[in-house]
Order: structure tokens, then sequence, then C-alpha cells
């Protein structure tokens, strides 16, 4: 049993076009086997426990930059 077609046998193994070897990748993949891992298992996920209360986070104060006083002038600087 052949796996190619009469085109390809043809060609076969001096011209292999890229078309051919696109076409002939499945099959290869079938007999050596795919290279990615197999998928995980999905499913409902454990998560928290029921009746666990959830703490909530810390709340710390806003700190706001204070509004700076114009600086001092020496009165002797402007006197003289």
């Amino acid at each position: 049993m052949s796996i190619y077609t009469q085109c390809q046998t043809e060609m076969l193994p001096t011209n292999l076009t890229p078309s051919c070897v696109v076409q002939g990748f499945a099959t290869l993949l079938v007999r050596i086997g795919s290279p990615a891992c197999s998928p995980k298992p999905r499913g409902k996920t454990l998560g928290c426990k029921s009746g666990c209360k959830r703490s909530l986070h810390l709340h710390f104060p806003i700190i706001k930059k204070r509004v700076s006083r114009p600086k001092k002038v020496n009165k002797d600087i402007l006197n003289s």
C-alpha cells in the first residue's frame, strides 16, 4: 500500500517540492508522534476552600505634599 499518489511517486526521491512535503507531513506526524506536549487536563480549579474568609488588604493613609513656605529674605540685604 503506497501513501503517495501517482504524481508524487514520479517525483520521488529526487524532486521534492514544498507542497509535497506539506502534504506528507501529516502522515509523518502520525507515525513518529508530535513533539508537542500533551494538553493539561481542564476542570474546576480548587481556589479558596468553602467557608474561608478573605482578609482585606491593608489601607495606608494618603500622604500629600505640603505647600512649601516662601523663603525668608534677609532684611540686611534689602536695606543696603
